[in-house]
Parts: C-alpha cells; structure tokens; sequence
C-alpha cells in the first residue's frame, strides 16, 4: 500500500484518481475543504490546505512514495481569484515543494500537470509536440496561462533528480467536472431546454476523457517510466468547437440552431493539439481507450 499525497484533492482529476484507487493505497488528501465523494473512503488522512493563509510543512513530503499536484488557481474563468494567488499556486509553490524534495533527496515520485493553453496564439495548426510547446511564445490571454507556461519552462532545465513527470493535458472531460465548463453547461442547458449562449466555435481543441488519464498516472506510480515532460492526448483527433457542439445536439436528437457570437477567454487561440508520441513510446502499456461519443454519452 503506498502513501499518496494528493495536493487539490477536491479537483475533477483528484477524485477520480482516488476513486479509482482508494482500496490500494493510503491518501494524504490536501484541499481547503474535503469533499463529500470521499465520505465512504477508508484509507486517508486530511490536511487543510488554503495556501498561502496556512502553510505547509514540506518535510511531510519526504515521507510519501507518490506526490500528485492537483491544485490550481484561475482554471475558471468565472472564479476571481488575484493574479498573485493565481502564481503562488500554479508556479511558486509547486517549484518550491519541488527543490525541498531535491534537496533532501526524496525517493519518490511527484506528477504535475501543464495544459496546452501554455501554446497561445499561433500558425502552426498542426499538433505541438513537447520542445515546440515548451518554446512556444505566442500571447496568452490570462495569469492561469502564463503561470502554467512558466511552470513547464521551469521543468525543461531539469535542473533537479528527483523523479517528476510533467504532463501537458489538453482539454480533460468527463461525468463530474465544473458544470460551468463546455460539455456539462451544453448537455444540462438541453435538457432544461434552455438556449445556450455559445461562441462561433472555429476554434479545434483536443479532448481526453478523465479515466484514461488516470489510467496513464497509475502506470507512472506502479511502474519504472523515465520522468520526462510528456504530452497526453486523447483518443480523438482535434476538433473543432462548433463540430463537438454539433455532436452534443445530435446525441440528444435536438435541432441545431444558429450560433450566438460571444466573447471566450481562449477565442483567438485557434489551434490547440498535443503530439503524444513521446507518451506513447514511453508507456507501452498505455493507450486511451475512450472515444469522444463514448464519453459524451456518459454525461447522460
């Protein structure tokens, strides 16, 4: 049984990875609230974390097999969180729990996450692969970007040992995530028959459904996988917005009405795609296995 502290333990990707593989393991589960799925789990301990009002003892850190930094700040476009606190959680903090473990030569192994808004504006309009993303300079809308982006260029000078896998996610969906996101605001506005606000939808995303990511983190903890910054795509290829809104209208045998243009913080990002080779090469056990209509249905 390994000890697993999760950091944001009340996020869309923490409670499915410890949903997933609360019977196996003992969390250490770090959150400003704990949240009600993890009323039936066993195996765990909760630690307040409301940084930077509470500070944390970073030698706890050195007693855990596995560290998964869940946390982040300004995800949300609707959430005002400052700028500040947006960088202490994305970038400062993780960079300092990271050189403490260095530092005290931590055995273990710690995964956090980029997200391919680092990328920005761009040309390209074919998938970015791990150098190219880690170079990219196009601008970028908001804090929550530029903090990522900072964070992943810190990783690229592997200036550290200690085993740190880095993944750049693309969108991530699934049963559970903010309603306030695309997919859960569209499908629940449906169904409530109401008229939702929707953008032209030019932009081409890239989708990844959340057990196949917590699928690939598994891996990394039970296995001997070099720790590398690593691109993780989904099943699908890129789309664009307007073509996903296209398929939700259809899965719910509804009539598809003429957008409305509204303004969205990502709109002039038009292209956003990863290249997962790396991924792929590197994790020969891994592949995602859940399809774009596959996962779309399991919101229903």
């Amino acid at each position: 049984m390994k000890k697993i502290a999760i950091i944001g333990c009340n996020s869309f990707l923490a409670r499915n990875f410890v949903e997933a593989y609360g019977n196996e393991n003992f969390f250490y589960l770090y959150g400003r609230t704990l949240h009600h799925n993890y009323d039936a789990l066993v195996n765990y301990k909760y630690i307040e974390f409301n940084y930077p009002s509470n500070k944390l003892n970073l030698d706890d850190f050195l007693n855990y097999d596995v560290i998964i930094y869940a946390a982040a700040g300004g995800v949300q476009a609707n959430l005002q969180e400052s700028n500040l606190l947006t960088y202490q959680i994305n970038t400062f903090f993780p960079i300092d729990l990271v050189t403490h473990l260095e530092y005290n030569n931590f055995k273990g192994k710690i995964i956090t996450f980029g997200s391919y808004f680092e990328i920005g504006n761009n040309n390209k309009f074919s998938p970015f692969d791990e150098e190219s993303l880690v170079f990219a300079s196009g601008s970028i809308p908001n804090s929550y970007c530029d903090s990522k982006r900072l964070l992943t260029r810190f990783y690229s000078n592997k200036q550290f040992n200690v085993t740190w896998y880095h993944l750049i996610l693309p969108s991530l969906y699934g049963p559970g995530e903010d309603e306030n996101r695309l997919i859960p605001y569209l499908i629940n506005s449906l169904k409530e028959k109401k008229k939702p606000r929707l953008s032209s939808g030019e932009q081409i995303r890239q989708y990844i459904y959340i057990s196949d990511l917590v699928n690939l983190m598994s891996l990394l903890i039970d296995q001997d996988i070099k720790a590398d910054l690593y691109n993780v795509a989904g099943l699908d290829l890129p789309l664009s917005i307007k073509a996903l809104v296209a398929r939700i209208f259809d899965m719910l045998e509804i009539e598809r009405p003429e957008n409305q243009p509204i303004a969205t913080r990502d709109q002039q990002m038009l292209y956003l795609a990863l290249d997962d080779f790396k991924i792929r090469t590197a994790v020969k056990d891994w592949a995602p296995v859940v399809d774009l209509n596959t996962g779309l249905r399991k919101y229903l």
